[in-house]
């Protein structure tokens, strides 16, 4: 099987990460949520929000991102059985910052390739080059449009309980829930 798994949000621990920075550097206190509303929190602006996602994605910054529970064990048992792609929207210094966050935890090793959808059709043109079965990401929009050869399926997190699922999408609540909604296929 081939499992494309999205970065921010689902392997690293970013809009945490984000909240501290903003609290720390710019002295605002945002919720995880305004972190991923498009356009960013209509308080810091659009330049603000740039601005953010640039400190704390293309920095050596991004290398302080926690990783979600149990992530490297959980990439480890995927990788022994199926082909596993990172599929993220970074591009650029913020690529190269989330291969480097994933060598220094010796994850890197474990995937078939990094690709950035950054570009094109975003996540499910991605999808559609990589002929991925299943597409793993914690933003709904992100699993619009894809083919129906691939399985959407949303990694819950505090940001996105509210959010409406697309048609055929399935919530999985960690890496245990989504290694069971793998084996069920």
């Amino acid at each position: 099987m081939r499992i494309g798994i999205d970065f921010d949000g689902v392997l690293a621990h970013t809009m945490p990460a984000m909240v501290a920075y903003a609290a720390e550097h710019i002295g605002i206190a945002l919720s995880e949520a305004e972190c991923m509303r498009p356009g960013g929190p209509i308080r810091l602006g659009e330049a603000g929000y740039v601005a953010l996602v640039r400190d704390t994605h293309e920095t050596p910054y991004a290398l302080t991102f926690a990783s979600t529970e149990v992530t490297f064990e959980a990439l480890q048992r995927l990788s022994e059985a199926h082909e596993v792609f990172v599929v993220t929207n970074r591009a650029g210094a913020a690529l190269a910052r989330a291969e480097e966050w994933l060598t220094a935890r010796s994850m890197r090793a474990m995937l078939s390739d990094l690709v950035s959808a950054s570009t094109g059709a975003g996540k499910a043109d991605a999808a559609r080059r990589l002929g991925l079965d299943v597409l793993l990401d914690d933003w709904p929009e992100n699993l619009v449009g894809l083919d129906a050869a691939t399985q959407p399926v949303l990694w819950s997190a505090s940001y996105n309980l509210d959010a409406s699922l697309p048609a055929g999408v399935r919530r999985v609540h960690g890496w245990a829930a989504f290694a069971e909604a793998i084996e069920r296929g």
